[in-house]
């Protein structure tokens, strides 16, 4: 079947395995907690293709069909648990083995009634309405990049209405091919606006902290600063005691200071070091 075929190509996998790899990148070399519901939700896609490509499609025992639903719903859980994460809401981790297993007993309990065809419609009926909410979900996430955050959530939802058309359609068709590949698209898209939406939290925080530290730096050192003519010891105001220039600038700074000789010093205070390196180097 052509749709066996797909699956056993390893596109599919290639793909999600490049989003987890970037993901799990950013969780663990930048240290975003953030990205580990994205990095784990791409190594479930990833397992769910391996897991296809071995048995086939269509699976040959149902509870090799309901394995391959548990990760699917559970793809999109974790998912929906990344865009709760991403907006600072609290999510229950919980949830998704509970809602995974319980969709996948679900629809084998009700495969007497059911025919094949209508279980693997309920679950992926089940993904696309939880990857509308997470795209919803992450629409609304004002405090996100606004162009960052609009790719990501228009592409989960292409993804999630493509993947549930692909699966209505003939197999062999040429609607099939064109509808796999944009959701395919669509899922490698996801994962490079998220993968660039950790970066750019990233540098705006970094940049917020750099303009912070110019900000206390400006305030530490501008306006009118007394300092003492013979011990050099300063204060900002009349009222003010004297302190020493170290522990002025590292309390109003975030400054590290060490302490050091400049050449001047040097010549005056030890002569005899200082002209015997000016010796060596002018011999060599």
């Amino acid at each position: 079947m052509w749709r066996d075929g797909l699956f056993r190509s390893g596109v599919p996998t290639m793909i999600a395995g490049i989003c987890f790899l970037a993901l799990a990148y950013v969780g663990m070399v930048r240290r975003e907690r953030l990205a580990v519901y994205w990095a784990s939700a791409w190594a479930l896609l990833v397992a769910r293709y391996v897991w296809s490509s071995v048995w086939g499609i269509p699976y040959p025992t149902p509870w090799i069909g309901s394995v391959a639903a548990m990760m699917r719903v559970g793809f999109a859980m974790t998912i929906l648990a990344g865009t709760f994460a991403l907006r600072g809401d609290r999510f229950r981790v919980w949830l998704i083995p509970v809602v995974a297993i319980g969709v996948a007993l679900g629809t084998e309990l009700l495969g007497s009634m059911m025919r094949s065809g209508d279980q693997n419609r309920l679950n992926l009926g089940v993904m696309l309405f939880l990857l509308l909410i997470a795209a919803w979900r992450l629409a609304t996430a004002n405090p996100l990049p606004r162009f960052e955050r609009a790719a990501a959530s228009i592409a989960l939802a292409v993804y999630g209405l493509a993947s549930f058309t692909a699966s209505q359609l003939p197999d062999g068709g040429a609607a099939l091919g064109r509808v796999t590949m944009l959701a395919w698209a669509s899922q490698l898209l996801v994962g490079l606006s998220i993968l660039a939406t950790f970066f750019r939290l990233s540098y705006d925080a970094e940049l917020a902290a750099r303009r912070t530290v110019e900000q206390r730096l400006t305030q530490a050192l501008s306006g009118f600063v007394h300092i003492c003519m013979h011990c050099k010891a300063v204060r900002d105001q009349p009222e003010a005691q004297w302190q020493k220039l170290e522990t002025f600038v590292a309390e109003r700074t975030q400054a590290v200071l060490s302490h050091g000789l400049c050449d001047e010093c040097a010549e005056s205070y030890f002569p005899d070091e200082t002209s015997g390196r000016s010796a060596a180097v002018a011999g060599a």
